[in-house]
């Protein structure tokens, strides 16, 4: 099983603050030492259809990226461990500690504030940025595919490779043995794209999330799912 985590704007919406990038650094720029500088990961003969890549290092200034919330009512509880926003994650610190011990990949932490529109601190619970740095590039074989509870139209980046996990089983077997993931694609320039802005994560690492209680991981329960659901499955 392959979950697929996606945080929903119901009671909150989300801003991701832009950092501010050091002096002699134009917009245009900042992405560069990001998008020209993952690392492909050897992996053995059966991965035919499959690249693991490893992302870069950020420098500081570009994890500095806090987070400001906007609650549409009054009764919205405690915020979610884990939030996967439009490109963005964002964990706790008791989730931190354990995608540091279950999937001991370097992925990289920054703490930050998480604050409303006037700037006051939402949370007593510590927050951190999460450059998630396992990325991998999936093969598309064409395949048809089969339905799904998230919902996967014609135009949707994840018909390029969801179909190819519904149908090979090999590759299928490979990609669920990594705890978590988001896919990528190259550009024509050679720059590294990221893919649809959900995180994937295994069947094994989900239930160490579950029986620590860590919120946010909410599985469907219909198609799209009700309302505080957030994790699909492919």
């Amino acid at each position: 099983m392959i979950n697929r985590l996606k945080t929903k704007h119901e009671d909150i919406s989300f801003f991701a603050k832009r950092p501010t990038p050091p002096s002699g650094i134009f917009a245009s720029q900042e992405g560069k030492e990001y998008q020209c500088c993952f690392e492909e990961i050897p992996m053995a003969p059966n991965w035919a259809h499959c690249r693991v890549f490893k992302a870069p290092i950020l420098p500081e200034w570009r994890m500095n990226k806090h987070l400001e919330i906007e609650k549409s009512r009054k009764s919205v509880g405690e915020l979610p461990d884990f939030i996967v926003w439009n490109h963005n994650i964002y964990v706790s610190e008791i989730l931190k500690h354990l995608i540091d011990c279950e999937d001991p990949f370097g992925h990289q932490f920054w703490p930050v504030t998480v604050s409303d529109q006037k700037g006051k601190n939402v949370t007593d619970k510590a927050y951190f940025r999460m450059n998630m740095r396992r990325f991998i590039m999936i093969e598309n074989l064409q395949k048809a595919p089969k339905k799904v509870d998230f919902g996967m139209g014609p135009t949707s980046r994840e018909m390029a490779y969801i179909p190819t996990i519904q149908n090979d089983l090999n590759t299928r077997r490979q990609i669920e043995m990594l705890p978590m993931w988001q896919h990528i694609e190259v550009a024509e320039n050679g720059y590294f794209l990221l893919g649809e802005d959900a995180l994937y994560l295994n069947a094994q690492l989900m239930a160490k999330l579950k029986k620590a209680g860590i919120t946010g991981i909410t599985e469907y329960t219909e198609y799209l799912g009700k309302a505080g659901e957030t994790v699909g499955h492919a």
